[in-house]
């Protein structure tokens, strides 16, 4: 049986580019809780 993980957040990157969603991915990143979940969405490859 798998678990499905809902996120506690979800950060949209859409549409930007590199460094922009690690930058922001590594600051929410700093902003969660221990046991919480991040979603990134981002369209740079």
């Amino acid at each position: 049986m798998t678990e499905v993980l809902q996120p506690d957040r979800v950060l949209d990157c859409s549409g930007l580019l590199c460094p922009l969603p690690v930058i922001r991915t590594s600051k929410a990143i700093k902003e969660l809780g221990i046991g919480q979940v991040l979603k990134v969405i981002a369209t740079d490859p």
